[in-house]
């Protein structure tokens, strides 16, 4: 399952200069079965993997610095782990 949406900043007023520059304000986000958010692509094309355990609970979450895509193991790439006991 995956989805998208738009926002508009500064309380719902999209402002001019984002209109001159014709900004994106889209996130495009993806779900596990589990509706765990598993893959984000941010308005700059920045893309955050999360990778869960059995239960659910995200235990790596990696984000792609050099534009080639999140990989946890990518030197390059910033990864956050969190084990539980």
């Amino acid at each position: 399952m995956s989805t998208s949406f738009s926002f508009l900043i500064r309380d719902g007023l999209e402002s001019d200069l984002d209109a001159c520059l014709e900004l994106d304000h889209t996130y495009q986000t993806e779900y596990d079965s589990r509706n765990n958010v598993v893959r984000t692509l941010d308005p700059n094309n920045i893309e955050t993997l999360v990778i869960y355990d059995p239960l659910s609970r995200p235990i790596q979450v990696v984000r792609d610095m050099n534009g080639n895509g999140a990989d946890p193991l990518e030197p390059a790439d910033i990864l956050i782990e969190q084990v539980f006991d």
